[in-house]
């Protein structure tokens, strides 16, 4: 299949039983460029490469072997929304193979994991649901969702049914490495975990299925806020002058750490850390309260954008990882001197801590 397309099937090194079916998704974008005449055109064709035919046959062998899946590629279904001089609206893939994409997908729900992708430049979290209109089960999913939901609630978004159909499933675009559209760059660490199993359907998944349980993102800040180096000389004046953390956020984040392998997690996060320049940017259960990364945990976000300004502007900072503004080295020297030598000089300043 590699060979044909450019798409292939590889495993989860720790866990053999998660299949990554990593897809060619250029062939479906609205992008994509025809060949020269006489030559022959895959974009054109119903099925490209038969990369649907191969896929639909992944999911059942899955299904069959009660294995998982995972949906990795670059071009992601879907609206992306860019503000780069103007607004975009961008649908990135044909009408077509969207539609059959996600009628495969869906089919498969009880299999699927997450689907990962990037080229957009953007830290987004999205869900894969059927046809949104007033009559649709995503839309009724959605309005059943409570606003203060105790935790019991939330837990149950975690859980992995059996044999359930279209339900919502999550899809995460990652960050960008270039720093091209004045994003900052940034990577993600996805942490898994056995996740709790309802009462069973069918014998579609294996006694412990597997969930994207978190992630904790990185970023190297160079637009935007970019961390001043604490001393511990100065360190406690800071902190009497700061922003003191919401007490209910410290304890959400302090549980949050506390839960499935908090030391492996942290390890992964150091050892990040040391290998390259990047700082801890988030991790998306203590930033958004939410127990895992599902598709009903993610349409629970998409409707909490909705009615608090708060998350809203968090997750659109976290979508350019801080990017898309000047430094605050430039707010800072602007605000303390007056002519352009005395600017530059601070900036030399600032940029030697």
């Amino acid at each position: 299949t590699f060979e044909r397309g450019l798409f292939y099937r590889t495993r989860l090194a720790t866990r053999p039983s998660v299949r990554v079916l990593c897809l060619n998704t250029v062939f479906y974008a609205r992008m994509a460029r025809e060949r020269e005449k006489g030559e022959e055109d895959l974009v054109a064709e119903s099925d490209p490469a038969g990369q649907f035919a191969w896929m639909a046959r992944e999911l059942q062998d899955a299904r069959e072997l009660q294995e998982q899946v995972l949906l990795v590629g670059h071009v992601p279904p879907g609206v992306s929304v860019h503000f780069r001089g103007q607004l975009e609206h961008v649908q990135q893939w044909r009408d077509a193979y969207l539609d059959r994409y996600r009628s495969l997908v869906l089919n498969y729900s009880d299999v699927i994991v997450a689907h990962l992708y990037g080229h957009v430049h953007a830290d987004t979290l999205r869900v894969i649901s059927p046809d949104f209109h007033p009559a649709s089960a995503s839309l009724s999913s959605l309005a059943s969702l409570s606003s203060s939901p105790a935790s019991s609630d939330l837990a149950s978004l975690c859980r992995v049914s059996r044999g359930v159909a279209e339900r919502v499933q999550p899809l995460l675009t990652a960050p960008a490495v270039s720093p091209v559209h004045g994003n900052n760059p940034a990577w993600k660490i996805l942490f898994f975990s056995d996740s709790p199993l309802e009462a069973a359907k069918s014998p579609a998944l294996p006694r412990s299925p597997v969930c994207l349980l978190d992630y904790t993102q990185l970023y190297l800040p160079l637009y935007g806020f970019i961390p001043r180096p604490v001393t511990g000389a100065s360190a406690a004046g800071l902190a009497e002058t700061s922003l003191a953390t919401p007490a209910s956020s410290a304890a959400s984040a302090s549980s949050a750490a506390s839960a499935d392998g908090p030391a492996t997690r942290a390890a992964l996060r150091r050892e990040a850390s040391a290998e390259y320049p990047f700082l801890e940017e988030y991790t998306f259960s203590s930033t958004y309260g939410l127990p895992c990364v599902s598709g009903p945990t993610v349409a629970r976000l998409s409707q909490i954008l909705a009615v608090s300004p708060f998350v809203f502007g968090l997750y659109s900072w976290h979508s350019e990882s801080g990017g898309r503004e000047v430094t605050n080295r430039l707010r800072v020297c602007e605000g303390v001197v007056s002519t352009r030598s005395e600017y530059l000089r601070c900036l030399r300043e600032l940029t030697q801590l």
